[in-house]
């Protein structure tokens, strides 16, 4: 659900944090990043089902943090830059929700750890999460 994975770059954005370590807030994007960073962040989600005709929609959220090997201490900013992540998405799911829906439920169902891709020159760490949502 789009709408979902705009109102997590939201939050994401306006995390100090975050940005501390990201650079700058204009490092996270939807499903694709139009320009190579020294780091950044992916959100994209993908539909699920309509359980069952109730009101709610169910789905996965996929987020992935790349730091260039550049980076000084590239692999540790990786990972803090997802533990940070995580911790915004994982445990404070309260904070997703508008007043247009409401987050039911997010957890983190699957995560890569951190891995190298030798022929771009990346540290990339992916996370999914399962999440389940509400009109109100």
């Amino acid at each position: 659900m789009k709408i979902l994975a705009e109102r997590i770059i939201e939050v994401l954005k306006a995390d100090t944090t975050l940005v501390s370590l990201l650079g700058s807030s204009d490092n996270i994007f939807i499903a694709s990043a139009p320009v190579r960073k020294n780091k950044y962040v992916l959100v994209s989600t993908e539909a699920g089902d309509d359980l069952n005709n109730i009101p709610a929609d169910e789905g996965v959220i996929r987020v992935v943090v790349v730091v260039s090997r550049k980076v000084e201490n590239a692999h540790s900013v990786c990972i803090d830059i997802m533990d940070r992540v995580d911790e915004l998405i994982n445990k404070k799911e309260n904070t997703l929700s508008n007043t247009d829906w409401t987050v039911l439920h997010i957890i983190r169902e699957d995560s890569s750890g951190l891995n190298m891709d030798n022929e771009t020159g990346e540290y990339w760490y992916s996370n999914s999460y399962r999440y389940i949502i509400t009109n109100d």
